[in-house]
């Protein structure tokens, strides 16, 4: 598998607190193929962008061309020493849906009812920068 960029390929209007980890695209496929070819075959793209020393997003989305079709985007935490899920995006079980995740184990799964993974990854995004802290406050309530 080849490794490309040494940078993010991924830009968003983020904080100017946020520090970005450089992306890293796998390819399963020879970098010299033809353009029309290479929008056929699956590609996977992963970021991981710091918000401070104990909070992170983790983005990862699997495309073909220009549409998505697998994506993940999860807010953790680091909790007692240990890096916990605290809202998980993803539609890697046949639908785009949130797992809130809980001080007690528990996770609960609201469906985002958007068919278009394109349109649901964008919202996903979205919601998660407008809304991480209320995520933390309320998974550090234990609610």
């Amino acid at each position: 598998m080849a490794r490309l960029g040494s940078g993010p390929k991924f830009y968003f209007n983020t904080p100017s607190f946020l520090t970005i980890t450089p992306a890293i695209v796998y390819l399963s496929h020879n970098e010299n193929i033809s353009r029309h070819r290479r929008s056929r075959l699956l590609m996977d793209r992963e970021y991981l962008v710091y918000l401070d020393e104990k909070e992170r997003y983790r983005h990862r989305h699997r495309r073909t061309g220009r549409e998505i079709v697998g994506f993940a985007i999860q807010y953790e935490m680091l909790f007692k020493d240990k890096w916990l899920p605290v809202v998980r995006f993803d539609s890697w079980h046949g639908f785009s849906h949130r797992d809130l995740y809980h001080r007690d184990g528990t996770v609960t799964k609201t469906p985002l009812f958007i068919s278009d993974l394109n349109d649901a990854l964008t919202f996903a995004e979205e919601d998660l920068k407008a809304n991480f802290k209320k995520y933390r406050d309320s998974f550090l309530k234990g609610e």
